[in-house]
């Protein structure tokens, strides 16, 4: 079989592209665990196709305070019970909500806080 691209991967096992009979040039993950490319990983192995590139690590993501900030507070707003509640109602339900739950100062301030949040996470990601 033909066999070209080898290299390792992050897993230990070897990636490459095989001429199958039909498709052409594809993709392919060799394991020795895997019944079905076992063998063309032994073949891979023998060196009968080339050298096996070694596996490079792709770099670190740099992450700027921004979108530390922005991921935490998208993190926090995914886990909050009032703005999964808005998510997943309608408008109708979700005036019904405030009507019943935001009854004093203190809940205001806080429910205007959630939505203050999800404003930004959404305004970011839209309006740039």
């Amino acid at each position: 079989m033909e066999m070209r691209n080898l290299k390792y991967n992050h897993a230990g096992t070897v990636d490459a592209e095989i001429n199958h009979p039909v498709c052409g040039w594809i993709p392919c993950t060799l394991s020795a665990n895997d019944p079905p490319t076992s063998a063309i990983h032994a073949e891979a192995l023998s060196g009968i196709h080339g050298q096996i590139a070694t596996y490079v690590a792709p770099p670190p993501i740099q992450l700027t305070i921004e979108q530390i900030v922005a991921a935490e507070s998208l993190a926090a707003a995914k886990a909050d019970v009032a703005i999964q509640y808005l998510v997943t109602h309608t408008p109708a339900e979700c005036y019904a909500y405030v009507q019943n739950n935001v009854t004093n100062l203190a809940t205001a301030t806080a429910f205007l806080g959630k939505v203050a949040m999800v404003l930004s996470i959404i305004a970011k990601d839209r309006l740039k």
